[in-house]
């Protein structure tokens, strides 16, 4: 069990970010079914070359134990909570947060590629 603190502003910011998503709409029985089946499903490897590393790989909290490396310098343990707690790299979608600043970024090069033509 870990705890640890977070403040009000963010908590707020995580749960608007967690309602402009799909999941928001599901009920608490969905979202149980949702994690179960999410259980029962193996992990994957993110890419195939991560297998095969040395535990003098690992960054994780075992790093001074003989557990061989899984993949991103994790050990399968770790990697398992890094996969459960953030949905892992495949087949998720971009979070709220990347979206809005991808709008921004985008919004910005069309006005300087306005305001560059205009000059001309």
């Amino acid at each position: 069990l870990r705890l640890f603190h977070v403040c009000e502003a963010t908590l707020t910011k995580r749960l608007i970010e967690f309602e402009n998503t799909d999941s928001s709409s599901l009920t608490v029985e969905e979202l149980n079914a949702m994690a179960k089946e999410y259980e029962k499903n193996p992990v994957v490897l993110p890419n195939s070359e991560f297998k095969g590393s040395t535990s003098d790989d690992l960054v994780c909290e075992h790093k001074d134990s003989d557990v061989p490396c899984f993949a991103l310098g994790l050990c399968e343990a770790c990697y398992k909570d890094f996969d459960k707690l953030s949905g892992g790299f495949g087949g998720g979608l971009d979070p709220p947060a990347f979206q809005r600043a991808e709008r921004e970024r985008v919004k910005k090069t069309v006005s300087k590629e306005r305001a560059d033509v205009s000059i001309l």
